[in-house]
């Protein structure tokens, strides 16, 4: 993964942290412990098959538009 790579994947990580906190009314130190609880089929799986059925819709366009 290159610098850009990484620091767009560490953007979108603090993002959805953000979401999660603001939408679950939450610290947003905590949200982390809900996304790696939620990538072990966890209680907020399906928040995050929206987010990469989003990130996937969001490519496709991309790539037709290209």
């Amino acid at each position: 993964m290159d610098d850009v790579s990484r620091q767009n994947a560490i953007k979108a990580l603090k993002q959805t942290k953000m979401e999660i906190a603001g939408e679950y009314g939450m610290n947003y130190e905590d949200a982390f412990e809900i996304i790696e609880n939620a990538s072990n089929k966890g209680v907020l799986e399906g928040y995050f098959k929206k987010l990469e059925k989003k990130k996937n819709l969001g490519q496709g366009i991309s790539r037709h538009l290209e």
